[in-house]
This record gives C-alpha cells, sequence and structure tokens, in this order.
C-alpha cells in the first residue's frame, strides 16, 4: 500500500517494500502539485508496483558508469569479443554526452536526444549505420535497467536506430571462378583449398573454418559439428550442425584418407597472420579483381545457394547461426538465375 505522506512543503508517496523497508519518493512542491495531482501520481505508482512487482524494492538508481560497469560484468560470459567491444565504444561515447556520476534514472527521453545529436555531429564522421549501430546499444544498455527496475522508463526507446538500407550488391562467386581460384592455390598450399571450402560450402565463418577439427566431421551423416571457442555460446557463436554438400564431403574424405597426418586434430593448418592478403593474392593470380570482405562474402554465397534452392528459411538459419531477421537484412541477395527462372527468359529472347 503506498500512502501520500505531507514533508514540509513537499509530497511524497510512502510505502513498504518486501523486505519492511520503508521506501519514498518525492512527489514535488505543494506550490507545483496540488493534493489532488499527489493522490493521483500515488494512484499512478501503486499501478505501477501492481504491475512491476520488482520496482517496490528499487532503491536510488546508480550513476552511469557504476551502471555500465555492472552492465559489463553481467554481460562478458555470454556475449563475444566483438559485442563486448560495441558495449564498450557506446558506453564511451554515453559519458561523453553525460556525467558519469550522473544517475541513471535522471536521463529524460528529452536530455536522451543529445545522444544522437553528439553521434550525427559531422566532426564525428560516423556513418549513418554505426549511428544506428550505437544507438541500438545503448537502447539496449537502458531496458536492461528498466527490466530489472531500476529505472521506470528506457529514455532512448524513442530515438530512432533503424539502420539504413543494406546494400546487397555484394559480389558472387560462382562455381567456375571458385574452381579457378583454387586450381591456382592446389600446388601450393593444399589447406588454402580447404579454408576455401569449409567457407563457401558450408558457411563458416573464418575463425569457425579454421578451428575445424577432424573430430567434429560426421562422417555417416554427412555433417559437420560447428562449436563456439572455448565453449562460450555467444550471439555469433553457437553450437549447431552444418550439412556437407557432396563436393564438399569428397574433398574432406579425400584430404582425410590421403593427406591428414596422424595426431593432427585441425582440419586446416595455416597461420592466421596475413590470410586476407594471400586470398586477394590467389583471386588476382586467377585474373579476377578482389572483393570486399573476402572471407565473408563465401559465407554470404552459401547462404544465397542455399535459400535459391528454395530450401526452408529456418533451417538455413539454423546452418548458419543466426536469426531470420539477420538472414533478411544482411544475407540474402536475389540472384540472376532466381529472376529468369521466373521469367523464363533464355538469351536469345532479348531483340536486337
Amino acid at each position: 500500500m503506498i500512502r501520500l505522506q505531507s514533508n514540509g512543503n513537499y509530497w511524497r508517496a510512502v510505502w513498504r517494500d518486501s523486505c519492511g523497508k520503508r521506501r519514498s519518493k518525492g512527489l514535488g512542491s505543494k506550490g507545483g502539485v496540488t493534493r489532488a495531482d499527489a493522490e493521483a501520481a500515488v494512484q499512478a505508482l501503486a499501478a505501477e508496483h501492481h504491475i512491476h512487482p520488482g520496482r517496490r524494492d528499487a532503491a536510488r538508481a546508480p550513476a552511469l558508469k557504476h551502471w555500465c560497469d555492472t552492465f559489463l560484468e553481467q554481460r562478458e560470459a555470454r556475449s563475444s569479443e566483438g559485442t563486448m567491444l560495441i558495449y564498450r565504444q557506446t558506453m564511451a561515447h554515453l559519458m561523453r554526452v553525460f556525467d558519469a556520476d550522473m544517475r541513471i534514472d535522471r536521463i529524460t527521453r528529452e536530455t536522451a536526444t543529445g545522444l544522437l545529436s553528439y553521434l550525427s555531429d559531422e566532426e564525428r564522421r560516423l556513418s549513418e549505420s554505426t549511428v544506428a549501430k550505437y544507438v541500438r546499444t545503448t537502447k539496449t544498455i537502458f531496458e536492461e535497467a528498466k527490466r530489472q527496475d531500476i529505472i521506470n522508463i528506457n529514455p532512448f526507446d524513442r530515438i530512432k536506430s533503424t539502420p539504413p538500407q543494406i546494400d546487397k550488391t555484394w559480389h558472387y562467386v560462382t562455381s567456375e571462378q571458385m574452381l579457378k581460384i583454387l586450381s591456382g592455390v592446389k600446388d601450393i598450399d593444399g589447406d588454402w583449398i580447404l579454408l576455401l571450402a569449409l567457407c563457401r560450402c558450408a558457411g563458416l565463418r573464418l575463425n569457425e573454418a579454421l578451428r575445424m577439427q577432424w573430430s567434429d566431421v560426421d562422417w555417416s551423416n554427412h555433417t559437420l559439428q560447428v562449436t563456439p571457442a572455448d565453449g562460450r555460446q555467444t550471439t555469433k557463436q553457437r553450437r549447431r550442425t552444418v550439412p556437407m554438400q557432396p563436393v564438399l564431403y569428397d574433398l574432406l574424405l579425400y584430404e582425410f584418407t590421403e593427406h591428414a597426418d596422424d595426431g593432427v586434430a585441425k582440419i586446416v593448418n595455416l597461420h592466421e597472420g596475413n590470410l586476407h592478403r594471400r586470398f586477394a593474392r590467389y583471386i588476382i593470380d586467377a585474373g579476377y579483381q578482389p572483393w570486399p570482405k573476402l572471407f565473408h562474402t563465401l559465407r554470404k554465397n552459401c547462404e544465397t545457394d542455399w535459400l535459391g534452392q528454395g530450401l526452408p528459411v529456418m533451417d538455413v538459419c539454423e546452418w548458419m547461426g543466426h536469426s531470420a531477421q539477420i538472414s533478411r537484412q544482411y544475407y540474402h541477395q536475389t540472384r540472376t538465375q532466381t529472376i529468369a527462372r521466373v521469367t523464363q527468359q533464355k538469351q536469345n529472347d532479348v531483340p536486337v
């Protein structure tokens, strides 16, 4: 039960938390708030406590830096290094806009817009997508405080954070191009064939392909078992089973039976340094121009192929290790072959 109490020239709401400890909240001065308004505020607070019982126990909200440190500590065990880096970068921006010692419940929706103004300043030279990323991350940080009943509202929840339309014109590496690149590699370094095949034919991330071991291959079911680094499951690293296309299965089986040395656990034995530079060299030697995000493009190509084959979207997303929303935004690309299937257009149909 919440009572209205007069405290000299001020109104305040008073109640007992779940442990019987007395709690109170100021409602304003009597000169600016009538008794009727104060009673209405008490009723609204009672309704809020009924919907969110945990807020009865909420003490003073922590300072911005204290909450950021707490949030990082809570997220560290289940977030990747890349995600933790984004959290820290976002918090650095927050503390340039707001005082580090400012209580987070003192940030209002009005003052929250200062973050967007700061990030959008031309001097920052941040792209629209980067600004949207930092705003989304800020929403996540404060939504967690709201979920834990530390604050009543998320002051950043109404700031637009939709990323710009993703450019889906990334390079598509055809089977013919891939074979030509691999033909120039095979006499130099066989491990490179395995690495590129795992990325292009199984949609593995570069770090996943480099971690893959022979024990992760299920020869009877023609699948690969992808496991997170250090066994930690994060948003971008989760345990999943990936089917092997026949060309990948045949390649792995040949390498395992003919060339795999006894006692070597890893499928690909390459040093991580200069991989992008060497791959770019192989592409140039094959007569092509290197494309942006060399290895990640191969992963995107694999998903494009699977979706183009009409395979169930949720199955493909499960194999790739991300959500359908991520697939739609970042991975799916309509191929000219798919359009041709619908239009039933042939090369000689084009009028001269």
